[in-house]
């Protein structure tokens, strides 16, 4: 019985399709692990944007104005429906229904620097979320998160890019920052994203003093 060896071309096939697969598996774990930075970086930045836009809702001060006792209540409720300018002898205490304007979360007006104000706990302003810091995890929240990541929030009165274009008081403007850093539980795998905004005051105007909005 003749035993019969590989031939030239089943040699170089075989060569051939080693090759392939010895090339075709690094990729595999290269694209893998590329595909899991993704979704560390994607949903920790997306968290981060959430948390950014909460943040840019809210009222530039924590200040209502005290309406006066021919309008209503001097509570913060009251407020939230202040018109944005009132007409001499105008006491419409709703602007956004009277206007038809739709939707929730409109931006309060108030006068900063009046002394007819009076400050009220229940308005979260931008500077309250200041030392609200978060941490997402799996182990300390009953949600889908495929990562774990930490989201720290920093607000100063800083005009940060604008300040070479803008005549602008840093008393008006104040700087969000949210560093948001994720990590695969039980690992030292970080990726880190920085996010940063402004919040405006609305400036001055005739006989209003600095207006502040929600």
């Amino acid at each position: 019985m003749v035993k019969r060896g590989f031939s030239l071309i089943e040699l170089i096939l075989s060569i051939v399709v080693v090759a392939i697969i010895s090339t075709s598996i690094p990729l595999v774990l290269k694209t893998t692990s590329e595909l899991n930075q993704k979704a560390v970086t994607q949903e920790s930045l997306m968290n981060a944007k959430t948390y950014m836009g909460l943040i840019l809702k809210a009222p530039f001060s924590d200040k209502v104005i005290k309406v006066s006792t021919n309008i209503g209540g001097s509570s913060a409720e009251t407020a939230y429906f202040f018109p944005i300018i009132l007409k001499p002898g105008d006491h419409r205490n709703e602007f956004y229904k009277i206007n038809k304007i739709t939707g929730d979360g409109h931006r309060v007006f108030a006068y900063t620097n009046s002394s007819d104000l009076v400050p009220d706990t229940a308005v979260r302003s931008v500077d309250y979320y200041k030392t609200k810091n978060k941490n997402l995890n799996t182990a300390n929240q009953s949600r889908d998160y495929i990562v774990g990541s930490d989201y720290e929030v920093s607000v100063s009165e800083d005009k940060g890019w604008f300040k070479p274009n803008l005549a602008l008081d840093n008393s008006d403007v104040k700087e969000i920052i949210v560093t948001a850093t994720s990590y695969k539980n039980n690992t030292k795998q970080e990726t880190t994203s920085v996010l940063r905004a402004y919040a405006f005051n609305l400036g001055e105007g005739g006989s209003l003093n600095t207006k502040a909005w929600k």
